[in-house]
C-alpha cells in the first residue's frame, strides 16, 4: 500500500510543528525588536536590550585560570 506524502500524517505533524516553530520565532524577534528600538530612541538602552541576552557566548570566561 503506498501513501502520497499529502496524506501522511507524519507530513502534516511536521509542517504545523515548523510552521508554529516560525510563528513563535518571528514573534520572539519582534518583540525584541521592538524593546531594543523603543530604549535606542528614547536614550535608556543598557547592554542587556541592545546584546539580546547577557549571558552570550563571547561574554563567558573561555577557560578558567590555574589556582
Amino acid at each position: 500500500m503506498h501513501r502520497t506524502l499529502t496524506r501522511s500524517i507524519g507530513f502534516w505533524i511536521l509542517l504545523i510543528v515548523s510552521l508554529a516553530a516560525i510563528g513563535v520565532g518571528g514573534w520572539l524577534i519582534a518583540g525584541q525588536i521592538g524593546t531594543m528600538t523603543s530604549t535606542l530612541l528614547d536614550g535608556t538602552a543598557t547592554g542587556v536590550e541592545v546584546y539580546v541576552g547577557s549571558r552570550s557566548w563571547w561574554s563567558e570566561p573561555r577557560c578558567s585560570a590555574p589556582a
